[in-house]
């Protein structure tokens, strides 16, 4: 079975992601394009070898063409983009974060539970080698039972970036909440294999932006365990390569295992062996991006083996919609309980 798949939005992370591991894919028919940008679409297209005929402004347009779409759009347009692809029997896969409004994801979970389709986003961390290793560490008790999880997210700041078209407006989602700080509790999560059922959390900027660029929440788990997690957008581009300020640590009580976000490294520490560094297997230690473009590969080939499979995805479905819950909250009252 081949798959006819749709992307819509042709900006920067179809252009550097996602394109380039879809057209590689032999479970791919044929790639689709939609986006209001005539021009960046059809620079786009030929990039990448598509035919002008397989390119369309209005998506509306691409949904009868495609199985399934990759929404690459700007946060504020993914609810309605996201309800009008399911109304019309597609699976979706959508950048992160699902939506922007706790009512908008409880919507999107009813509709895709009513369908059987596949929605996931685009978490990616969980698909870095290390964190997948980190996690099977975990399940065999490697540091003992868990006590606490902390997070530290340093993203590019906005002003670093060509397009900031939406990263410096609240309303299109913009702020370091919906960019960095979603990540962290999707990973730690994973990890911990539970949902948060309390958070608490405050913002704030730095410097003069319009939106926060500094997150800070203090989480609790189902099963228990606490933690912390923080995001911020960088205020000096050096600080992009400090592995400290990107990483995840999980603290036991036979000692503690911290997995960095990009470097696939693992540090660790355990009673009565010391400290060591770890790396999961296969990788290329002269490649700083290896595990970055890693979990690129695997996330997009998850999404469509499930396709093939007819598999739904409800776990990553239930914790995009609890991080819209989550950061939704404490934008509007500073915390979070699970109801």
């Amino acid at each position: 079975m081949k798959l006819n798949i749709g992307i819509i939005g042709c900006g920067n992370i179809a252009k550097t992601v996602h394109l380039p591991i879809l057209v590689k894919n032999p479970d791919i028919n044929n790639i689709f394009l939609s986006d209001i940008d005539s021009k960046l679409m059809n620079e786009t297209g030929e990039h990448f070898g598509i035919e002008k005929s397989k390119m369309v402004e209005d998506y509306h347009q691409l949904l009868d063409m495609v199985d399934a779409v990759f929404i690459l759009t700007p946060p504020h347009t993914h609810y309605a983009i996201v309800m009008e692809s399911l109304k019309q029997g597609k699976h979706v896969f959508v950048e992160k974060p699902l939506c922007l409004e706790s009512g908008e994801a409880r919507d999107i979970r009813k509709l895709t539970e009513s369908t059987g389709l596949n929605v996931t986003t685009g978490y990616n961390l969980r698909f870095m080698p290390q964190l997948k290793l980190a996690k099977d560490f975990l399940k065999k008790g490697h540091i003992g039972n868990v006590v606490t999880v902390n997070g530290y997210y340093l993203a590019e700041a906005p002003y670093l970036r060509k397009n900031k078209s939406f990263y410096l407006d609240k309303s299109k989602g913009g702020g370091v909440l919906m960019d960095g700080l979603c990540h962290l509790i999707d990973a730690s999560s994973w990890l911990m294999e539970s949902s948060i059922i309390e958070a608490c959390g405050f913002t704030g900027s730095y410097d003069d932006l319009p939106v926060e660029n500094i997150a800070d929440i203090s989480i609790k788990f189902e099963n228990g365990t606490i933690g912390h997690l923080q995001a911020i957008w960088a205020p000096l581009s050096e600080y992009l390569h400090t592995s400290e300020l990107k990483s995840l640590k999980v603290i036991g009580d036979k000692g503690f295992i911290a997995p960095e976000l990009y470097s696939g490294r693992i540090k660790e520490y355990r009673r009565g062996k010391g400290t060591n560094t770890l790396y999961p297997k296969n990788a290329q230690l002269r490649n700083p991006m290896w595990a970055l473009n890693r979990s690129y590969i695997e996330q997009d080939a998850f999404f469509l083996e499930n396709i093939k499979k007819r598999k739904a995805c409800p776990e990553i479905l239930n914790i995009s919609v609890q991080i819209v819950e989550i950061l939704d909250a404490i934008k509007k009252e500073g915390n979070y309980k699970k109801k």
